[in-house]
């Protein structure tokens, strides 16, 4: 999706005007160090991995761990309505971007 996606100079300008653009990826198990480490408001548990950390971040924000899955928020935290990931065609997440 990225590729075919974010390749698009038109949905990149929406987005560079509107929005602060993040991934979050919940498949990096590297051992952070022990300083880094956060416990889970949502469980308690120690979360010791970017991965473990950011798959948190989602679930807590979000309710969900789906992959792969867009979320926006503004700049001022106003979560927008998640885009399903299903359309890949760049006309239809550009008018999503719009919209939202």
């Amino acid at each position: 999706m990225e590729k075919e996606i974010f390749s698009n100079i038109e949905i990149l300008d929406v987005i560079n005007e509107k929005f602060i653009l993040t991934n979050l990826y919940v498949d990096d198990r590297r051992l952070l160090p022990s300083e880094d480490w956060r416990v889970s408001s949502r469980n308690k548990d120690t979360l010791k991995t970017n991965g473990a950390i950011n798959n948190d971040l989602q679930i807590t924000k979000t309710q969900t761990e789906v992959q792969p899955k867009m979320f926006i928020y503004d700049i001022e935290k106003n979560y927008f309505q998640p885009y399903s990931g299903k359309l890949l065609e760049s006309d239809s997440v550009l008018k999503w971007i719009k919209d939202n």
